[in-house]
């Protein structure tokens, strides 16, 4: 065994007789889906060479001035592991380090608002706002948001009087303006390609992962902008989309400056447990591979001739599964129709099979009703308002509403299925289970249909626009940043959790197309939710009862170099995965004994 430095190429001197000791652990089977490093102490004799290399004068009572050297573990001549070796302690005449393999803590260190990104400046803000909707930014999209407490509030002027809440204090990114109040949704491939560059997930989840966002809402104090929610700047000159003498252009905006307070390890792990899958070790970088394709795969690697004939057998235990959203206990209702919980749903209540269906019900009713869309079981509840969004000019009085009226539906969401939390197969409190608590929130979306007032002579009839929106609080400007994720799905200007969405609208022109396609789902439950389709194969196989084998292997260096805890090994015919080992070096020799802790595959 050698212990090279990094730094300066030396090769270290250690202690004669001395064994060092890895315990791998297979990041399958951890709480946060992440690789651990192996550390172990190591003890260096007082050499020259050592002396030099970390700068220590044993006389002078002090600590060594290098405390930290990247340093390399070689086997026959085979790099065994890359890591650190951190002082320790100075007793009994040697130098004691411990090494610290790579790990992810400083790949990962940081929170998310705090990744580079794109800075935009100098932009108008009206072609700012087109450019994002139109899918040009790479790191951002503006889908429309609703305020939750203005969520089951009318916004427009009815011959009731006006209306209950303005269009800023219900909507952000809305539809019908060019310069709305701005609220990100950043890019999930974006932020993990930020913190873990050239690092890609199966294709199968990729898919997925492509089509995530996360909603940015945080206001810093210095953006203090009532109306349009960024940093902005003035330049003289006519806009005509505002009608001012002055033109508003983005200044030295980072969009990523607005997500809540997460860490980066805490997002990778919680996309990971999202799919189901495990961040591992690949030798000299990193791999994410699918739970369910480990156990899935038949390919294995033959160690039936390197196990000693000392080992043992535990009996092993049905175990539990859990999977659950951190907003599963949420139950939002609002405050015009019943709580109708997380309970079967009334058999009373309509079934609609689009949402444009939907939105027919409730256009025609002049009391709330409840419809469930048949593929995702979602409830809405609505009914129909008939909206004054027809004005002209009265000389000195300026705007007046007309008294024609346009049947508007105004709804909102009164249960959001798939979302309760899977528990299976848990015999007790006590009994071991496979958690999988996600950190974010799957937003709760409300198929929007948005108008805005018009000169009458405008247009012959008015064009409503169509777009699935979530339904969230907002944290006021320059108060504390929210430790609440909202994620979702990210399509045009849509953001939503399951089942369908609008392909473009164009205001005055179309009011967009309804997208059906149930595939789009990050619901929990659903035969196209996250359980069945990314974590039941893995949990049918972790629950069942398998036998763990304890048993003494001796490896090659090679064997330990090309060590992949994702693979199975094949002993007497029987397929294992990798739980957990303890791999045991001397400089005696160059066999390593490994103490490995084998379940059933």
């Amino acid at each position: 065994m050698l212990i090279k430095s990094l730094r300066t190429e030396n090769i270290l001197e250690y202690k004669p007789d001395q064994e060092v000791t890895f315990t791998l652990d297979n990041p399958m089977f951890e709480d946060d889906r992440l690789p651990v490093a192996v550390s172990t102490g190591i003890e260096f004799s007082l050499t020259p060479t050592n002396k030099t290399e970390f700068g220590f004068v044993e006389a002078m009572m002090l600590p060594p001035l290098v405390q930290k050297v990247p340093a390399v573990i070689i086997l026959a001549g085979i790099e065994i592991f890359t890591g650190e070796l951190q002082f320790d302690e100075f007793s009994d005449s040697a130098l004691k380090y411990t090494f610290v393999g790579k790990g992810m803590d400083e790949m990962l260190a940081g929170n998310i608002y705090e990744l580079p990104s794109n800075t935009y400046d100098g932009i108008k803000l009206s072609t700012f706002v087109q450019n994002a909707r139109n899918g040009n930014y790479q790191d951002f999209g503006l889908p429309m948001i609703i305020r939750q407490p203005n969520s089951a509030k009318v916004e427009y002027t009815t011959a009731a009087g006006a209306a209950e809440c303005s269009l800023i204090d219900k909507y952000a990114n809305f539809l019908y303006s060019d310069i709305p109040y701005i609220v990100p949704a950043i890019k999930v491939p974006f932020l993990f390609q930020k913190i873990l560059p050239g690092i890609y997930f199966p294709g199968s989840i990729d898919w997925y992962i492509d089509r995530l966002a996360i909603i940015a809402p945080y206001k810093p104090e210095s953006w203090n902008n009532e109306y349009y929610g960024v940093p902005v700047v003035y330049q003289d000159g006519f806009d005509p989309v505002t009608g001012r003498y002055s033109v508003a252009k983005i200044s030295n905006f980072r969009p990523t400056e607005g997500l809540p307070d997460m860490t980066n390890s805490d997002f990778v792990s919680n996309i990971l447990k999202m799919f189901c899958a495990t961040l591992f070790s690949n030798g000299t970088g990193y791999i994410i591979q699918s739970n369910k394709d480990i156990i899935n795969d038949k390919t294995f690697i033959n160690w039936s001739d390197k196990v000693a004939e000392i080992y043992s057998i535990v009996a092993g235990e049905e175990s539990g599964y859990s999977l659950e959203y951190a907003n599963e206990n949420n139950n939002y209702t609002p405050s015009k129709v019943d709580d109708l919980g997380q309970a079967e749903i009334d058999p009373s209540i309509a079934t609609c099979y689009s949402y444009e269906e939907m939105f027919r019900k409730f256009q025609t009713s002049a009391n709330y009703i409840n419809v469930q869309i048949a593929k995702t079981r979602n409830i809405y509840s609505g009914k129909q308002v008939k909206a004054r969004l027809y004005y002209h000019y009265e000389g000195r009085r300026g705007i007046a509403y007309n008294n024609f009226e346009t049947p508007i539906a105004t709804m909102d969401i009164v249960y959001q299925a798939g979302l309760e939390k899977k528990i299976i197969n848990r015999q007790s409190e006590d009994s071991k289970t496979y958690e999988n608590s996600i950190a974010f929130n799957c937003a709760k979306c409300v198929p929007a249909n948005v108008a805005t007032p018009i000169l009458e002579s405008s247009t012959d009839s008015q064009v409503t626009l169509r777009g699935m929106s979530p339904i969230i609080d907002f944290p006021t400007v320059g108060a504390e940043r929210p430790t609440t994720v909202y994620i979702g799905m990210l399509r045009y200007h849509n953001f939503f959790d399951q089942g369908n969405y609008f392909a473009k609208p164009t205001p005055y022109v179309d009011i967009g197309t309804e997208m059906s396609d149930n595939t789009y789902s990050i619901a929990i439950g659903g035969e196209q939710g996250l359980y069945e389709q990314f974590h039941k194969d893995f949990a049918e196989w972790f629950m069942k009862k398998k036998d763990t084998i304890k048993a003494d292997v001796f490896l090659s260096p090679t064997d330990v170099a090309n060590l992949r805890l994702w693979r199975k090994i094949m002993i007497y015919n029987r397929l294992f995965l990798i739980k957990t080992m303890e791999l045991t070096i001397s400089d005696k020799t160059d066999i390593v004994f490994a103490n490995v802790e084998f379940v059933e595959a």
